[in-house]
C-alpha cells in the first residue's frame, strides 16, 4: 500500500502503528533521500489482500499531523 503527502517527522514506526489499526503490518517503509530525510511517502505491506483495501478505503484523504495523506495500491 502506497501512503503519500506524510508529514516529514513520520517515522517508520508511526506509519506501523497507523496502518495497524486496520490489520496486521508486515513491513512500513518511508523513503529518505541521500542525506536520510523523508521524501514524505512510504509503503506498507499488509498481511492479507483484504486489510490492504480496508486501510485503504479508512485512511485515504485523512488528515494525519495537519497533512491530507494520500493511500492507494501501490504499483
Amino acid at each position: 500500500v502506497y501512503a503519500g503527502n506524510l508529514p516529514f517527522a513520520f517515522e517508520e514506526q508511526e506509519l506501523s502503528q497507523l496502518f495497524s489499526q486496520y490489520g496486521s503490518v508486515l513491513s512500513a517503509s518511508i523513503a529518505v533521500n541521500k542525506q536520510g530525510f523523508s521524501l514524505g511517502h512510504g509503503c506498507v505491506i499488509m498481511s492479507t489482500e483484504k486489510e490492504s483495501l480496508k486501510a485503504i478505503f479508512k485512511l485515504n484523504r485523512t488528515v494525519v499531523n495537519g497533512r491530507q495523506i494520500k493511500v492507494h495500491q501501490d504499483k
